[in-house]
């Protein structure tokens, strides 16, 4: 197994099927239902979407490619409308590092904690947030490609278009 270290690779998937059916029905994104289940939700959806992230990398690593999962949570504790705040990239940094030692980072979408005061519970940080933020740390970005399930090459979101 190898990995070229002037490539730079990072690979950045979402939840797909496997997350966004708990973070919807617990209202994650949103800091959790009414009821106060969000700590379940929060629960089902992580281990939702590390399951997949697993499947990811256990793909990667059959394709002999040096691939390492970095998990956003617990280092990125602290975010605000979705987004990382200050001084909460631990995640970023891990990949930074993985990058010089040519390996092939995998982050991906997930619950995060929030500490902002108005919902302090739980929210969702969304993969396209990440890859914004790589770009914007990294500095040094050639390019960001994005694969989706909508046919087509588009410069806004497909699914919010109107017909």
């Amino acid at each position: 197994m190898s990995a070229n270290p002037e490539l730079g690779l990072v690979i950045v998937h979402g939840a797909g099927s496997y997350g966004h059916f708990d973070a919807r029905q617990y209202n994650i994104k949103h800091g959790g239902t009414v009821d106060g289940q969000w700590r379940e939700g929060f629960c089902r959806t992580r281990a939702s979407v590390l399951k997949l992230n697993g499947l990811v990398v256990g793909a990667l690593i059959r394709a002999r490619v040096a691939a390492v999962s970095v998990e956003m949570f617990p280092h990125t504790c602290a975010t605000r409308d979705g987004r990382i705040t200050a001084g909460t990239d631990g995640g970023l940094a891990l990949t930074e590092g993985l990058l010089e030692r040519g390996l092939v980072p995998v982050l991906h979408g997930d619950a995060v904690l929030t500490s902002h005061a108005a919902d302090a519970t739980c929210t969702i940080l969304s993969g396209d947030v990440l890859v914004r933020d790589l770009c914007t740390r990294l500095g040094h970005v050639q390019a960001a490609v994005f694969l989706t399930d909508v046919a087509g090459a588009y410069t806004t979101n497909p699914r919010s278009i109107r017909y």
